[in-house]
């Protein structure tokens, strides 16, 4: 997993598939949990991305047109039901470039 220093704060990378634009340095929410296609009331301890900017646009796919995020904040985990899933806690976008737009 790659860092970046932002502000003189080194930040751990992550990346994201959003179907809206963020503005660079906005605070991202916490990723819910879901079960399937369902997201529950729990509140994850951070963000859900993946590990490198390849394995966002691949989940992002063909068809879905919206952003690719770089995600900075502290590495706390990763996502046990997706392949190449992490969870980036105090998560900030570093970055949003539009995907397929």
């Amino acid at each position: 997993m790659d860092t970046q220093t932002h502000d003189d704060i080194e930040y751990d990378i992550g990346w994201r598939y959003s179907e809206t634009p963020k503005v660079v340095g906005a605070e991202l929410r916490n990723s819910r949990r879901w079960i399937g296609d369902e997201p529950t009331g729990d509140e994850l301890n951070g963000v859900c991305a993946f590990d490198a900017r390849e394995h966002a646009e691949q989940y992002a796919g063909e068809w879905s047109h919206g952003y690719i995020l770089k995600v900075g904040g502290a590495l706390v985990g990763y996502d046990a039901d997706i392949e190449h899933g992490v969870i980036i806690a105090d998560a900030i976008a570093l970055g949003c470039e539009p995907w397929k737009l």
